[in-house]
């Protein structure tokens, strides 16, 4: 990791390496910031200790990123949005001996860190809050900006990231320097950036997506933070700073289309426009089309992953857009330095359109979960990564992720696939987002349930919709009941959280 910041270094020192509100940093100071991070964490931490880190898209984040793994230390990513307990779970769980953590977070860590006897030492970003750790800003500033003296193996854990847990309980992928630079160099494959590229980080970099920051500064490109995501400061800044490459959760690009500035905002510097996380419903990916021309790609990944391992292309978009559009339900074809495959339960790979798991094998797939030997071998099969997703590939090799397997229903023995109804519901007018899933049925097992946000300014008819799902799938298949709600429960990137909508509704759907 540290290779990477020092390369840049070396290659263009005064180029603006790093973009937040006025702020400007060239990739010469980010070295010696993260340098210095590193040297500052080794007069009280040891290589291998775990470093936890609470904050926005803010510049100490980056730092962090490439600082602690030069240190030979592994950097323990929070996502700000769960609940404090959950932070100190998983700062207990990580063992991590040190946290940074941004100023705003205090407040609401202070009360749980009694939980956390491992923690001995508290940096925070901005300053200490009444009295309540030790500056951030003065731990890097005390600190020489020379190379730490630390071994530092291709092989050694540089983050430890918990899933998402849209399923279950998160457990803490370790992803490896070697994992986060084939990341970076497979994705520089389906992006092709350049330095004449300038990049804007939407998603929040508390989750694996943090990947694309060394993948960009790989090949010199400035990027700029967003601290959170919010429609207007994506268009002001895509258009401030002439952004060339960016990324939009599907739900966060309904969000921009449907912003009043949308039809006069300056987008013209945009070449690339990634989505991922579920499926771009195609009115969605139609205007963004009309509008972007053919900019849009997307991707398979997940956090065992650290980055994607197929892209769809621009050139796919424009085919899927031209009359094929079953290519929009598609996450591409297998990038280099990954394999990908379509396995049955006994490993054996599965004929075109034969549904079974999607497994994946190469250098950016994680090592293993921190401290789960269980969770590790039950993973792993040959070197193979089990991802938990049904999906199918074609004679051209594209493939299409099915569901979940945890969120595959059985109805009266039957199985359906979630995201084969909800893509029947994301073409009727009313609706603007849909989840479907199981919940328990006396008679048939499971019931088909589907929660449905609306469309501003859509009436939802319960009853139309249920005959259009009828028109276009079987009678198994059809939703026995509509919930409708102003939202749906996501993770931080934007990911729905459909463990939850069983816990709410399944009391309440027997029938």
């Amino acid at each position: 990791m540290g290779d990477i910041l020092s390369l840049a270094a070396a290659n263009w020192p005064e180029r603006v390496a790093l973009v937040t509100g006025n702020e400007r940093r060239t990739f010469a100071d980010l070295h010696a910031d993260s340098l210095r991070l590193a040297n500052g964490l080794s007069r009280i931490a040891s290589p291998g200790d775990r470093i936890a880190i609470l904050a926005r898209n803010v510049p100490a984040y980056v730092e962090a990123l490439y600082g602690v793994p030069t240190a030979g230390m592994v950097l323990t990513l929070l996502n700000y949005r769960i609940h404090p307990r959950e932070w100190a779970e998983i700062i207990a769980a990580a063992g991590a001996r040190v946290l940074i953590v941004d100023r705003e977070f205090v407040d609401e860590l202070w009360p749980v860190l009694g939980d956390v006897p491992a923690i001995e030492h508290m940096f925070v970003i901005g300053g200490p809050s009444d009295g309540r750790g030790s500056s951030y800003e003065e731990l890097v500033a005390s600190a020489s900006p020379t190379r730490p003296q630390v071994e530092v193996s291709d092989f050694d854990t540089a983050w430890l990231v918990y899933t998402s847990g849209t399923t279950g309980s998160p457990k803490g992928a370790m992803i490896t320097h070697r994992g986060i630079i084939t990341a970076a160099m497979t994705m520089m494959l389906a992006i092709s950036p350049t330095e004449r590229d300038r990049m804007l980080m939407t998603f929040p970099m508390c989750h694996v997506s943090a990947f694309q920051v060394p993948t960009y500064h790989l090949c010199g490109v400035p990027t700029v933070l967003m601290p959170a995501f919010e429609p207007s400061a994506f268009l002001e800044l895509v258009a401030e700073h002439r952004i060339t490459i960016t990324s939009l959760a599907p739900t966060m690009a309904s969000f921009v289309l449907r912003y009043p500035g949308y039809d006069t905002a300056d987008l013209s510097s945009i070449r690339r426009l990634g989505y991922g996380g579920m499926a771009m419903p195609t009115s969605t990916a139609r205007a963004l089309a009309d509008r972007l021309g053919p900019v849009l790609v997307t991707g398979f990944g997940q956090t065992e992953s650290t980055g994607w391992v197929t892209a769809l292309s621009p050139e796919d978009h424009v085919r899927a857009l031209s009359g094929q559009e079953q290519l929009l339900e598609s996450c591409g074809r297998p990038l280099p330095l990954t394999a990908v495959a379509v396995m049955d339960e006994q490993m054996r790979r599965c004929p075109a359109g034969t549904p079974g798991e999607l497994v994946i094998r190469g250098d950016l797939v994680t090592s293993g979960y921190w401290n789960d030997e269980k969770a590790t071998a039950a993973a792993f099969t040959d070197g193979w990564l089990h991802t938990g997703d049904v999906a199918t590939v074609d004679k051209e090799g594209y493939v299409y992720l099915v569901d979940r397997i945890k969120d595959m229903i059985i109805t009266g023995g039957q199985n359906v696939y979630s995201t084969q109804v909800e893509q029947v519901l994301h073409k009727h007018e009313a609706v603007s987002e849909a989840a479907v899933i199981g919940v328990p049925d006396p008679v048939w097992g499971e019931s088909v349930v589907a929660v449905i946000v609306p469309r501003p300014g859509a009436h939802v008819d319960p009853e139309d919709i249920l005959r259009t799902c009828r028109a276009q799938l079987a009678g198994y298949k059809s939703p026995r009941k509509i919930h409708v709600v102003a939202e749906l429960p996501k993770n931080i990137t934007g990911k729905v959280l459909k463990r939850e909508l069983r816990g709410r509704y399944a009391p309440a759907t027997a029938l």
